[in-house]
């Protein structure tokens, strides 16, 4: 993979960084990673981490992610401490107690979409609810790329005028 330096003499844009912050990191954030890493297609350098983290994926979140073909390798449960120095674009909790325990991230933009958690629901339950936190998800990530889709291509042909063609302002008298 290229080096920053190289990918801007490429205009190759360098990934945005993303972190799905929810308390356990066993269902929600564990999905949400899955999701924007799938519909991102390389856009975008996903993770997830708990503010206390589960010792596992919980089975009704790998067995939606199977059902809609959203591919699941590598996911696990992550304690925020390990991303304690990584910088990131965009830190998106998916719950209250996440986002009340979410340091700041000096040049992230914070997110804050709430859902329930799924795993407290009934056992009887929560296949659906499973089901129902997959679909918010997935629109929300949607949501979330196409307005980065039209934020990306406005700041890129920002960023690269030559300075050539930039005409000199004169200040108002």
């Amino acid at each position: 993979m290229p080096t920053a330096a190289a990918r801007a003499k490429l205009e190759i844009p360098v990934p945005k960084r993303v972190l799905f912050l929810c308390t356990g990191n066993s269902a929600r954030s564990q999905m949400a990673e899955a999701i924007l890493r799938h519909l991102g297609s390389g856009r975008y350098e996903v993770f997830s981490a708990g503010t206390q983290p589960h010792s596992g994926v919980h089975p009704e979140a790998l067995g939606v992610l199977e059902k809609y073909r959203v591919p699941k390798a590598g996911l696990r449960p992550k304690d925020l401490s390990v991303f304690a120095t990584e910088a990131f674009d965009y830190v998106i909790t998916l719950c209250d107690r996440a986002l009340e325990q979410c340091p700041m991230r000096p040049g992230a933009d914070i997110i804050h979409w709430t859902f329930p958690d799924p795993v407290e629901v009934a056992p009887s339950k929560q296949r659906r609810a499973f089901e129902d936190t997959y679909h918010g998800l997935a629109r929300r990530i949607q949501l979330f790329l196409v307005i980065n889709a039209r934020n990306g291509s406005e700041r890129k042909s920002e960023r690269h005028v030559p300075p050539s063609r930039l005409k000199a302002h004169r200040p108002f008298p």
